[in-house]
């Protein structure tokens, strides 16, 4: 659920895809002390989504504004 989630707001590409997805489970490792069990674990995995996301669009911004 977490890659369907990723795969339909980066523009339909497995790649990125499977890369921002990937991280997103290192980094709810990271954190994994911060859940607190209450709320649906999904929902807390696509926040941590919805930043990698993000950080995925400003860095391709970043290198589009370089050239």
């Amino acid at each position: 659920r977490v890659y369907a989630f990723v795969f339909n707001r980066c523009g339909g590409s497995a790649e990125v895809a499977e890369e921002l997805t990937q991280q997103t489970f290192v980094e709810a490792l990271r954190r994994r002390g911060g859940y607190d069990g209450r709320g649906d674990v999904v929902a807390w995995l696509c926040g941590i989504a919805r930043h990698k996301l993000a950080d995925h669009y400003r860095e391709s911004w970043a290198m589009v504004r370089m050239f």
